[in-house]
C-alpha cells in the first residue's frame, strides 16, 4: 500500500503570492507529485523557427534605423510573425536583450560619462 501525504501551497504568479494548488508527497517512494501542468519546451524546429524570425525581425530594425521594438512602422509584419513564432517569454528576454546590446554598443563606441565626479567627493 503506497502512501501520499496531500497538501496546499502558495503558486507564485508574477511574482505575487495569489493561488493555492494542491501537491502530493509520495511518502514511500519519497517523490514530490504536483498537481498542474508542466510547461512543454520547445523542440529544436521550434527554437530554430523563434531564432529565425528574431534575426529577420531585428535585421529589419537595424535597415530601418528603428532602436526600440515596435509592434507598429516598417517591421511589423516581422514583429507580428517573431511574437507568433516564440514564446511571450522568450520575445520579452530577446526584447530586454537587444536593448542591453544597444546600450553595450553605445558605451563601447561614445564611452560613457559618470554620474558622479569623483573629484568633488
Amino acid at each position: 500500500m503506497r502512501h501520499f501525504l496531500s497538501m496546499f501551497v502558495l503558486i507564485s504568479t508574477h511574482g505575487k503570492w495569489s493561488n493555492t494548488e494542491q501537491v502530493s508527497f509520495d511518502v514511500d517512494a519519497r517523490v514530490f507529485v504536483p498537481h498542474w501542468p508542466r510547461m512543454s519546451f520547445p523542440t529544436k524546429a521550434e527554437r530554430a523557427k523563434c531564432w529565425g524570425a528574431r534575426d529577420e525581425y531585428w535585421e529589419c530594425l537595424d535597415k530601418h534605423g528603428v532602436q526600440n521594438a515596435e509592434k507598429s512602422g516598417p517591421c511589423a509584419e516581422f514583429r507580428k510573425l517573431y511574437e507568433t513564432s516564440c514564446s511571450s517569454q522568450w520575445v520579452k528576454h530577446f526584447d530586454r536583450k537587444r536593448s542591453y546590446l544597444q546600450f553595450k554598443e553605445k558605451i563601447e563606441k561614445d564611452g560613457y560619462e559618470p554620474l558622479d565626479d569623483p573629484s568633488k567627493a
